[in-house]
């Protein structure tokens, strides 16, 4: 019983694991010299699939 435990828990991990790594990282940024793959919000959301990070650079201009 121990040895089924341990190789579900296995399992999970591991599928985890791939399932998170599968995600990609979106970049928004309005500012001149910092550079972003995007640079409104709503068009990085739009973009974005399940699993994907975002992260929009600080910026004294809002970006809506």
């Amino acid at each position: 019983m121990k040895a089924l435990k341990f190789y579900t828990t296995t399992l999970i991990v591991v599928l985890f694991s791939v399932f998170k790594a599968t995600g990609t990282v979106i970049t928004v940024s309005n500012h001149v010299l910092t550079a972003g793959q995007y640079t409104s919000a709503q068009d990085a959301i739009d973009a974005a699939s399940p699993g994907d990070t975002i992260y929009i650079h600080g910026s004294t201009t809002s970006y809506g």
